[in-house]
């Protein structure tokens, strides 16, 4: 079981939580180009699509593409939590939320900010994620984003990935 401190550390300043994210640690985006990568190899794809069907694209590129992504350690992923480091290194909400010594945009007295209204048109899901956020309560907030987590949840596209689901 992961300790509520393991958790906490995963919530952005802005309120997005890198278990959320797909390419957090490459939990969602790795595993989906990997199983990709399986499947043209068991069709045995290298061998007879580029000829037959006339691609418009360099089949061995999109393979070293598929091996790029499909790698959890080199591929384009946050290998620590916002609050440690990862995402987006000039993110302006972070050295905000930094200087003002809060955990969470949600806690601030002027929420939302100017500052925020820019994050807010690409992600306006963070406004009912505050609405929960009040209404649970820190700790059952993040026991709700947690279990998100692990049933393999990307907030990008709002579907639920899980390998589990897909066993043989």
């Amino acid at each position: 079981m992961i300790e509520t401190e393991e958790i906490k550390n995963k919530v952005c300043y802005c309120g997005l939580y890198c278990g959320n994210c797909g390419i957090y640690k490459g939990r969602i985006l790795a595993m989906i180009a990997a199983d990709l990568k399986e499947l043209i190899v068991a069709h045995r794809f290298a061998e007879w699509v580029p000829e037959y069907k006339k691609i418009e694209f360099s089949f061995n590129e999109f393979q070293k593409g598929l091996v790029y992504f499909g790698d959890k350690k080199k591929g384009p992923y946050c290998q620590a939590p916002c609050k440690e480091g990862g995402g987006i290194p000039f993110c302006k909400i972070r050295l905000c939320a930094e200087e003002k010594g809060i955990e969470i945009c949600f806690e601030c007295k002027k929420f939302p900010c100017k500052l925020f209204s820019q994050f807010l048109k690409k992600h306006p899901e963070v406004i009912e994620e505050k609405k929960k956020f009040k209404e649970l309560g820190t700790e059952k907030w993040l026991k709700l984003k947690e279990g998100d987590s692990r049933r393999g949840y990307a907030l990008a596209t709002g579907k639920y990935y899980n390998k589990s689901k897909r066993k043989k």
